[in-house]
Parts: C-alpha cells; sequence; structure tokens
C-alpha cells in the first residue's frame, strides 16, 4: 500500500508548503519590526515633548522666583528648545531653527521662524505642528504649555 509520501509531486507539495510557512513567518516578523519602530519614534516624540514641558515650567519657575515673571509672555513666539538646552539637554534629532525648512528635511525636531512653530518629522516624512503657549490669571503668569496644532489639510 502507497502512503502519500509516495505519490508523485509529494516532495515538491511540501517542499512549497515549507517555504509559504517560511514566507508567512518573515512577513510577520517585518511587520512586527515596523510597528515597534514605529512607538519606539513616538515615545521618543513624546519623551521630547514632556522635556519641553519641563523646561517651560522650569523658566517658569525661575522667573517667577526672580519675580520678572512678565518677560515670559513674550516666550510664546519663541523657540522652546532655547529653554530645554537650559533646563535639560536638546535632543540629537533637533535640526535647529530655519525661517524655511529645507526640501529634503530629514526626520527630527526643527523651529519654524517665520511661523514660530515647533516642528517634528517623523520618518515616514509626516509632520506635526506645535505651538508655545501660556496662560495668565490677571496679571499672573501661570503656565506655559506645547500643544499641538490640528491642521485640516
Amino acid at each position: 500500500m502507497k502512503n502519500i509520501s509516495s505519490q508523485p509531486g509529494a516532495g515538491i507539495f511540501r517542499n512549497n508548503l515549507a517555504i509559504i510557512v517560511i514566507l508567512v513567518c518573515i512577513a510577520a516578523f517585518f511587520t512586527t519590526i515596523e510597528n515597534i519602530s514605529s512607538k519606539v519614534e513616538n515615545v521618543s516624540r513624546d519623551r521630547v515633548l514632556a522635556d519641553l514641558k519641563y523646561s517651560l515650567s522650569m523658566a517658569l519657575y525661575d522667573y517667577t522666583i526672580k519675580g520678572r515673571q512678565k518677560e515670559l509672555s513674550k516666550f510664546h513666539e519663541e523657540n522652546p528648545f532655547v529653554l530645554q538646552a537650559i533646563y535639560r539637554v536638546l535632543p540629537t534629532n533637533y535640526h535647529g531653527a530655519f525661517k524655511e525648512l529645507p526640501e529634503s528635511a530629514s526626520s527630527g525636531w526643527y523651529f519654524d521662524l517665520n511661523k514660530k512653530l515647533t516642528i517634528y518629522i517623523d520618518s515616514d516624512g509626516d509632520m506635526a505642528e506645535y505651538r508655545m503657549i501660556y496662560a495668565k490669571k490677571g496679571e499672573e503668569l501661570k503656565t506655559l504649555e506645547v500643544i499641538p496644532i490640528i491642521n485640516s489639510q
């Protein structure tokens, strides 16, 4: 009696099946790597935003202690990375302040001098813009924040 492995074409079928299983495993591996890479990039971006908020809080604290709080009202149009350079370390992917973004801007952080916006470009080329704002209560400045700008493009 013949078993299934002795049928004509059984070896080719087994080889093709093994190749398909290997290709599915490779596709799953690359999908997982891409998802992990995307999550790492998001965490990195969120960490820089948290550092910016910390630096702004420290500037508010310092200026309040020194009685120079009114000077902070102009900071909402300034580059927040200047404060981060004082209170924290600049991110390695901060590329500087520009009047116009370079055409082939690599992923990372920029400051647009014309629009007064902090810009983040991710590895896919997608851009997110952030504006620095401050909130006043009467004559006193209460908070400095970096908030995302939602574009309807």
